[in-house]
């Protein structure tokens, strides 16, 4: 079974890959194999596109059987394998809060900067685009949505849901977790960290009274834009939660 990933930077997409490989028979979780995980196609990291489909990619990535990944990695799999999981790609679509999103993005790639509203909307105008797109891959192709909040709640329905949808078969009676956390890698295997990952500030939305309220204000503009994505997503995802009823609502300031 093979599942193509996307989703944008700290939205889980490395948890996620391991959470099914680690408790699945029959799963491959390719990241950015047949185009950037965190956009749709493109050949290399960064949101600049340089072809429009999986096989367009394949073609430009491949030497003879050898296929190199968007990192410049030469991949463990074969142009011939690749090309016959094109068509049976399962499609997952990794998400988080956009609040939630902005902390994490702003800690991962400008912790000593100081907080920018240009930045802020530059990143939040990039995340309302991209979740865009995969909903409009989500509606032409079929997949499933995953939310960081309710993998971190308990992954159990998560992965039970997965496993329905997918009919995937299970290594274990129980699930597995991964403590650790788990780091930006590259295709050629996950990386992880000595440091166990700690949720409580996600889930307790601490990372809230960290934001300044005027870029609070700048993510507000975004927001209205954002839930319509995430409604056409889970609309469109063939996978349901029965917490999806309950989902958790942005915060208004």
């Amino acid at each position: 079974m093979y599942f193509k990933q996307y989703g944008a930077e700290r939205t889980g997409t490395n948890y996620l890959k391991r959470l099914i490989e680690l408790n699945f028979s029959n799963a491959v979780v390719f990241g950015s194999v047949l185009g950037w995980k965190h956009g749709l196609y493109e050949t290399r990291n960064g949101p600049d596109p340089q072809c429009e489909s999986h096989q367009q990619w394949l073609d430009q990535c491949t030497t003879g059987e050898t296929v190199h990944s968007v990192d410049g990695h030469q991949l463990p799999f074969t142009r011939t394998e690749l090309q016959e999981s094109i068509s049976k790609l399962n499609y997952l679509i990794s998400t988080k809060d956009l609040r939630s999103w902005v902390y994490s993005f702003k800690q991962f790639r400008a912790r000593q900067r100081p907080w920018s509203s240009d930045d802020v909307a530059a990143w939040c105008r990039r995340w309302v685009d991209a979740h865009g797109n995969w909903a409009c891959l989500l509606e032409s192709h079929g997949g499933a949505l995953v939310e960081f909040e309710y993998l971190l709640r308990d992954i159990t329905p998560t992965l039970e849901a997965i496993e329905s949808r997918f009919r995937l078969i299970r290594k274990n009676r129980e699930f597995g977790n991964e403590p650790r956390i788990v780091e930006a890698s590259t295709d050629l295997g996950l990386l992880f960290s000595r440091m166990h990952f700690e949720p409580k500030p996600y889930q307790n939305r601490e990372y809230l009274s960290a934001i300044p309220i005027e870029i609070h204000r700048t993510i507000e503009k975004f927001e209205s834009g954002a839930q319509a994505q995430l409604r056409r997503l889970r609309s469109a995802s063939e996978m349901r939660l029965v917490d999806y009823q309950s989902n958790l609502e942005p915060s208004s300031l």
